[in-house]
This record gives structure tokens, C-alpha cells and sequence, in this order.
């Protein structure tokens, strides 16, 4: 993992001077705390931090050249660097890096080399003899990477903090800071909540004329689709195959030189991950897990009544009110709305993670989407017509099925209507899980999470076979991640057998009539108030027949509403300074 950020003025030949390098690798020091470096090639500025993990030579630092004058910065990993250095029979490398490796395939394949890769990545390359930057993302973008591109400035970055202090002006987009709000949606389009910083898309590389200051290509390398041979006749069959794809998968996401940790809850996604290695590998893994005083939620006594035998577990309990005094920061810190108390909790579990000097951690991201464990995909198969037609939209839900649309929050004239897709089968709901409303989300929050504390989130069920595997395959065959429980039962294990849809206290909290004092409090004095966003009226009306319901109910339209007004005193003071 790295963070790296590329600028450049076309029109001028400007030049930073070491406060301005400083600030900047500054500003990313958490994606690589190991090394840093600043590389001024003609108009051209790259700042790089580097966390070793491959390769822990300063051979291997960036940015790194060819022999070619290719530079590359890169944030990631790739998996299958090893093969691909015999596949393509690349030659006379310096360091035993995967960084370079990506620069021998550029500079003998070309545009195209990108297909061939297996791992979480971002990278450009700057091709010093056409004049041209080359960049590309991995296929489900677990890797972020953010660029402005207006007039004659280009800036691509991992973070969004080097970009506003690189360009001078830039406004926050308070259209999409009030499409959160109205509809839940965040990180679901090319759009963030500063105008003109964009999110560069998944599956896809670009190719830019420095001289004509021209997209040359933009090329979408690789589409999850049904591949027939990989049609499994029966089940036996497919849980066979699944085992050993996911054992080719594990093999891959173990590639570093460094010790790998484990994030382990009571949910059966990352207990199979656990015990496959356990049982299938030599490797002994140090687990960890957060847990909430209140018992109902707390993932630590969950795991105690499943009884694993695990080597090393690392537990932390995390305390509800320490997260309402320490959001804003985090806001501030995660450059936009944070996805709920369970990311700030994995947020202090990945603290600890450092604390225990591991640099790459597992999570389960991705198991509830391929192997469909959220409850809406169970409704949509359902039988009752009620049921199935609910879920036919790209709306956002609970998990327990709550639609999260707060359309009435938001002032009249900044209301628009929302154009929900409709979804005519279980096909175009997962690719909208996968590629819009769900997945991208989770992990931007895992990546923001792991990556401030200068850890590498890695996650072995998004390996981009793996995942052809199970989507080419009968959603019966997956449906509530069948595969992962009958493994767990043929290793004789205790596990829930449905899934914890509610696993934090969050909704209890803001029933707190001290809790909603507070935040009233805040709100109306704030931001969304002054700047008519907000439509006050309604959310108090809300709020307060929230905190009357006899039973709990989603408080989701809170915690957006809190988010985003931390969001707007955050950034205006940062932009304003």
C-alpha cells in the first residue's frame, strides 16, 4: 500500500518549493509511513509514500524509472507478479518488486498489460518519450484513486486532501451533499462532494496527450459476466470448485513479505476464512476482533459461544461515547460521511492492528455480494409478490429492509427527484450492489480505515476469479452464503446461522434524549441550516417521532445528517485556510 499524488500545470512550468513537497507527502504519510520522495521531471511533480510490503528494499522505493524513462507511482499489490514476470519472460529486473514488474509488462505489452494483472491496485505511468500518462485501477476499485482534470491542470491522487491544496478554488458540491442526505447514496458515481475532483472508475485504464492535453483512450479492461465453462452441473460440483478457487485465492492475497493479520467477527464469511486457513495452509494468523458493551451487539461473547481454537486474538471493546466525541475528526479525516458505528469500530481495530506492528490485514468484503448473505436477495427470491417486487430498484436499504430515502430532509428547491432504476431480475441487483450502491461504499470506508492507520485491507473474497466463479454459477447454489455454511458444518463447527443484520448499538444511542438534545443543537446552528439544505422543521419532526416508537427503527437518516454537517465544517474551514 502507498499513497502517491501526480500534478501537473501544462501551461506553466511551476515549481514546489520543500514547504510545499512537505505538505503534501504530508498528507498521505498514512498510506506510507516507510519511505517518501518528491520527483520533478520537466512539468511533471510526483509525490510518493511508501509502506513496504513487497520487496523491503530501498531498491524497490518509488517513484521508479526504466531504462526507458518510464516512471510509475503505485498504490497496491499485485498478486501474480511472480507469474507473470515467467509468463511474459521479463528479463534482467533490478529488485524482486511487483512495482517493477508493472513496468517491464508496460513497456513489452502496452496498453493491454492491465488484463493480465491479479491484485488491488492504482497506478500511473509517465511515458516520457510520447508525451503521454498512463492510468488504471483494479477491477472492483478496492483501491481508491481521485483526479481533477480541468483547463490546463492534472492531478490524480489516492487521497483528496493533496488535490485541494494543489488547486486553489475548488467548492464543495452541496447538490451532492443533499443527494446523500435525500437518498443514502455515496460513492456511487464519478461525482465526490468537491466539485471537479472525480473518482477515477473500476476495470478501466486512460491514456492522456500531455501535449494536447487530450484523453486519447479510456478503455473498460474487464467485465463481470456469466462464463459457461465455469457452469457448474450440480452442487457437489460447485462447493468442490468453490473450495479450491477460494484456495487459489488465499494463495494469492498471502503474497508479502510481511505478517498478515486477520479481522475476525461472529459473522460465517470471515470464520470460514479463518478456519480454511487453519486447515488448508500452514499459516498461523494473529485475529482481531472488537467487540460493544452492550451484549446483544458484542462480536467477542458471540465468538466465545462458537468456541474456535484460535492462536492469537487480539479484542478491544469500543465505547459509543467516544465515537460521538471523536466523529468530526473522523469525518474530516475519511473526506466525507463514515458509513455507520461499525466503521468507526473497524477504524480503532485497525489502530490496534498497528499497534501490534502487522502491515496487511483480511477482511471478509465481498461474501455478502457474491454468495448472497444480505436479506434483500433472499426477499427478492421469495415466492410472495410483495416481497420480490420490493428489492427491483437501485434504492438504498437497511439490512433488515428499511428504505433509507429521506427525500423530506432536504429544502424544496434543492429537492430533485430521484430516478431510481428499475431492476428486472437478481442479475442486474447484485451488478448494482457490486458496482454502485453497496460495494464501492464498504470499501472506501475499509480502505479509509485501514489505510489512516498505515495498514493494508486486503480482502481474498474479491479475487476476480473467485468471483467470475460464483457469478457464473446458480444464485441457489450461493444463496445465504450456503458454500461457507456447509463447510463450517462438515468441520463440525458451532456458527449463527443467520446473520446479525443490526450489529451495533447505534440505533439505542440516538434514542439518548441527552444524544438528541445535542445533535438538534448542533444542527441548528450549523451549516445545513444556514445554507437551507436542511429542512429543519422535518427533522426535528423525525427525530422526534424516532425517539417516541415503542420499538427501534432505522436512525440511519441521523447519522447522514450528522455526517454531512461535519462534512461542511470541516472542509469549509480547510478549504477556507
Amino acid at each position: 500500500m502507498c499513497g502517491y499524488t501526480y500534478y501537473i500545470n501544462l501551461s506553466s512550468n511551476k515549481k514546489f518549493n520543500q514547504n510545499d513537497v512537505n505538505k503534501i507527502l504530508k498528507l498521505q504519510t498514512h498510506r506510507g509511513p516507510d519511505f517518501a520522495k518528491y520527483l520533478n521531471v520537466g512539468k511533471n511533480h510526483f509525490f510518493h509514500n511508501r509502506l513496504k510490503v513487497i520487496d523491503l528494499s530501498d531498491r524497490a522505493n518509488q517513484p521508479m524509472a526504466d531504462d526507458n524513462g518510464n516512471l510509475i507511482i503505485f498504490n497496491g499489490e499485485i498478486y501474480n507478479y511472480k507469474e507473470l514476470i515467467k509468463k511474459h519472460k521479463l528479463k534482467n529486473l533490478k529488485t524482486s518488486s511487483d512495482t517493477e514488474v508493472l513496468l517491464a509488462l508496460y513497456k513489452k505489452i502496452g496498453d493491454n498489460f492491465v488484463k493480465d494483472l491479479n491484485g488491488i491496485f492504482t497506478f500511473l505511468i509517465y511515458n516520457q518519450k510520447f508525451q503521454q500518462i498512463y492510468i488504471a485501477r483494479d477491477r472492483f476499485g478496492v483501491k481508491p484513486l481521485f483526479y481533477y482534470h480541468k483547463n490546463n491542470i492534472i492531478i490524480f491522487s489516492t487521497e483528496i486532501k493533496p488535490i485541494l491544496n494543489l488547486v486553489k478554488g475548488v467548492e464543495i458540491n452541496f447538490n451532492e451533499v443533499a443527494d446523500y442526505i435525500s437518498s443514502g447514496k455515496y460513492f456511487h458515481k464519478k461525482e465526490t462532494f468537491f466539485k471537479d475532483i472525480e473518482i477515477f472508475p473500476a476495470s478501466f485504464f486512460k491514456v492522456i496527450n500531455l501535449k494536447k492535453n487530450k484523453v486519447i483512450k479510456l478503455k473498460k479492461y474487464w467485465e463481470l459476466k456469466k462464463i459457461k465453462k465455469l457452469i457448474c452441473k450440480n452442487y457437489d460440483h460447485f462447493y468442490q470448485k468453490f473450495l479450491d478457487k477460494f484456495k487459489t485465492a488465499l494463495k494469492y492475497n498471502f503474497v508479502s513479505d510481511v505478517n498478515i493479520s486477520l479481522m475476525l467477527s461472529s459473522g460465517n464469511d470471515s470464520i470460514f476464512i479463518h478456519e480454511f486457513i487453519k486447515n488448508k495452509t500452514t499459516k498461523n494468523l494473529n485475529c482481531f476482533t472488537y467487540g460493544w458493551k452492550e451484549k446483544k451487539y458484542d462480536e467477542i461473547k458471540r465468538l466465545k459461544n462458537i468456541n474456535l481454537k484460535i492462536k492469537k486474538h487480539n479484542k478491544i471493546l469500543i465505547k459509543t461515547n467516544e465515537i460521538f466525541q471523536n466523529l468530526k475528526n473522523l469525518v474530516y479525516k475519511f473526506e466525507g460521511p463514515i458509513g455507520g458505528f461499525g466503521t468507526i469500530a473497524q477504524y480503532d481495530l485497525f489502530k490496534q492492528i498497528k499497534k501490534n506492528k502487522i502491515k496487511v490485514a483480511f477482511s471478509g468484503e465481498g461474501a455478502d455480494e457474491f454468495l448472497l448473505g444480505y436479506s434483500n436477495f433472499n426477499a427478492f427470491l421469495s415466492k410472495e409478490k410483495n416481497q420480490n417486487k420490493k428489492f427491483q430498484n437501485d434504492k438504498i436499504y437497511s439490512p433488515d429492509g428499511y428504505e433509507l430515502n429521506d427525500i423530506d430532509l432536504i429544502n424544496k428547491k434543492l429537492m430533485k427527484k430521484n430516478k431510481n432504476k428499475s431492476l428486472k431480475n437478481l442479475n442486474q441487483i447484485l451488478q448494482n450492489y457490486i458496482f454502485h450502491i453497496k460495494l464501492p461504499k464498504l470499501l472506501l470506508f475499509y480502505d479509509k480505515a485501514s489505510s489512516l492507520n498505515g495498514v493494508e485491507g486486503r480482502v481474498p473474497m474479491l479475487d476476480f476469479e473467485l468471483a467470475e466463479f460464483l457469478y457464473s454459477n446458480s444464485f441457489h447454489y450461493r444463496l445465504g452464503k450456503k458454500p461457507i455454511k456447509d463447510y463450517l458444518k462438515n468441520q463440525k463447527l458451532n456458527f449463527y446461522s443467520n446473520k446479525l443484520n443490526v450489529n451495533t448499538p447505534q440505533r439505542e444511542f440516538f434514542k439518548n434524549k441527552l444524544i438528541m438534545k445535542k445533535i438538534l443543537g448542533i444542527v441548528k446552528k450549523g451549516e445545513l441550516a444556514k445554507r437551507k439544505i436542511l429542512n429543519l422543521k422535518n427533522f426535528k419532526e423525525k427525530y422526534n417521532l424516532y425517539n417516541q416508537e415503542k420499538e427501534i427503527s432505522n436512525s440511519f437518516f441521523i447519522w447522514k445528517v450528522l455526517n454531512a454537517e461535519y462534512f461542511i465544517q470541516s472542509y469549509k474551514k480547510f478549504l477556507n485556510s
